[in-house]
């Protein structure tokens, strides 16, 4: 298979994680803020203020939420989550090919687990061939979208 894709550059990266966070921050703010609401209903109210459990469901939706945005989106019809589509990015095997179901899931767990463990593992985009150890690990790539690089989030073939 000839790979016709081009690395994406450190900027447009940055800035579509960017676009990607403050979406997932969103879909996460809802139950928490429901699970405050919750715990704030007056005496009497479930769960206890004291229980941290309420704690541990809510960081657990919040990590099964980011694996599932990464995962869906990274292997879904454009290969790209919103903030790619933004900045015209894909996020392809090493070799060009598109990322599987499987494959796109297992990156999105390397990639939420190494940032959120030591969110040193961020600055790794810097090192060697600008991947990411989550790229290393899954053998994935973010390239620029396309082999004519001009990607539509309309037409989705251009993406193929």
């Amino acid at each position: 298979m000839r790979d016709d894709y081009i690395d994406a550059d450190l900027g447009p990266r940055f800035l579509a994680n960017l676009v990607d966070s403050i979406l997932i921050l969103i879909v996460m703010l809802v139950p928490s803020i429901l699970m405050f609401v919750a715990t704030e209903s007056g005496p009497g109210s479930w769960p206890d203020k004291d229980d941290s459990s309420v704690d541990a469901v809510i960081n657990v939706f919040a990590l099964g939420a980011s694996v599932a945005y990464f995962a869906v989106f990274d292997a879904g019809r454009w290969r790209a989550t919103p903030g790619k589509m933004i900045f015209r990015l894909q996020v392809r095997h090493i070799d060009g090919r598109p990322l599987s179901y499987a494959g796109a899931l297992w990156r999105a767990v390397a990639k939420t687990l190494l940032l959120n463990l030591c969110g040193l593992t961020a600055f790794s985009v810097f090192l060697g061939d600008h991947r990411g150890w989550w790229n290393g690990l899954t053998n994935a790539r973010v390239v620029k979208a396309g082999p004519d690089k001009k990607p539509s989030a309309i037409d989705p073939e251009v993406f193929e």
